[in-house]
């Protein structure tokens, strides 16, 4: 039976793919800080917005904290979905390169896929539509210094410093 010898439990081992995971989706940082969900896939979850005016300076002179800006509140509904890459190992595999060898090399194949899968499905989602500003450069026209122009670009806007795409 595929797997048998394998002492190490599915949960576990999950654990240890989601821990290299987070490094290697940076784009997923820009939206959410949790990694893990105790909602079940396939379910619908709504995740707050709020945002407002910029951070000012305290002035006990002025009535301290007293002085808020208006917060905005929305939301955005989000489709959970759960990626996975399974590879079966028969026993002599797993004899072979004994449960530690058979995960450490299955870690990296593993975490390519399902980052793989997820920058696909998240770049699907942001297209040229969503943007005010429908420019378009052929890839063959898009060299380093355009790379640099959209970085100092970026930088103006104050946009945070680790970009994932």
């Amino acid at each position: 039976m595929a797997n048998s010898g394998f002492d190490i439990a599915p949960a576990a081992l999950a654990d240890i793919i989601v821990a290299d995971l987070r490094p290697k989706l940076p784009v997923l940082d820009m939206f959410t800080t949790l990694a893990q969900s105790t909602e079940d896939r396939g379910t619908t979850i709504d995740v707050p917005f709020i945002s407002g005016s910029d951070a000012a300076t305290f002035s006990k002179a002025s009535g301290g904290y007293k002085d808020a800006g208006d917060a905005n509140v929305s939301k955005s509904s989000v489709s959970l979905v759960h990626y996975h890459a399974t590879r079966s190992f028969d026993a002599s595999e797993l004899a072979a390169w004994g449960a530690e060898g058979v995960i450490n090399a299955f870690r990296e194949e593993a975490v390519a896929k399902i980052v793989k899968r997820a920058n696909a499905a998240v770049a699907a989602i942001v297209t040229n539509a969503n943007y005010s500003s429908n420019i378009v450069i052929a890839a063959a026209d898009f060299d380093y210094n355009d790379v640099v122009d959209l970085d100092t670009a970026l930088d103006d806007l104050l946009a945070p410093e680790q970009r994932g795409l």
